[in-house]
């Protein structure tokens, strides 16, 4: 009876001590396109600016869960971000709310307050899913299980769509990201950590 026991708790420690949890996940990401109510916006990459008439996207990095922001006003009225019909969408599809970046723990479920910007004036802002992350915190079987995750995550999409009101209208900004390149931290039952990092695979010529 003794030996049993012992080759039971033996396979229990086993099997634990394979088990993974992802608690750290990194990702590169580029902006792939803008849209304004489903009409692709011109400007080439963020960074020399991607908009229209209305709003100009001067800078924007995307996560697991959140999206960085930085908004030009380029119209001569008071422009309005309205976050309670704005979302986001994470690596496996799902969509959830998003919040401004300084919205207190308690207040998320809360309908939101617009965030105004100003005529010809920037705005940094943060957009924060209040979903909890689909993949970080996840448990994974085994070390090659997070290998799988790694290698899944590179050329998948986040998305935020952000609606914009102004005296000419509302327009839904959709921004989509492809994801380049990802690197996974977990921490195996037993105290081991696993690392990797993946890269996107080239585009066909």
């Amino acid at each position: 009876m003794r030996r049993i026991t012992a080759i039971l708790v033996a396979v229990l420690v086993s099997g634990c001590a394979t088990a993974y949890r992802i608690d750290e996940l990194n990702m590169t990401t580029r902006l792939r396109e803008v849209t304004a109510n489903g009409a692709p916006l011109q400007g080439g990459t963020a960074g020399a600016g991607v908009g229209d008439a209305v709003v100009r996207f001067l800078a924007v990095q995307a996560a697991e869960g959140a999206v960085l922001l930085e908004i030009e006003n380029l119209s001569s009225s008071t422009i309005r971000v309205v976050w309670d019909e704005g979302s986001y969408v994470g690596v496996d599809g799902f969509a959830s709310r998003v919040v401004p970046g300084e919205t207190r723990v308690l207040d998320v479920a809360r309908s939101q307050p617009i965030t105004p910007i100003p005529p010809q004036a920037k705005a940094q802002l943060w957009a924060i899913s209040t979903r909890e992350n689909s993949e970080e915190g996840s448990r994974l079987p085994d070390r090659a299980a997070v290998r799988a995750l790694c290698e899944r995550l590179p050329g998948s999409e986040i998305r935020l769509v952000l609606p914009v009101e102004s005296p000419a209208g509302r327009r839904e900004y959709n921004l989509r990201f492809a994801i380049e390149s990802v690197q996974v931290r977990a921490v195996g039952a037993g105290g081991g950590v696993a690392r990797e990092s993946c890269p996107a695979e080239p585009a066909a010529p």
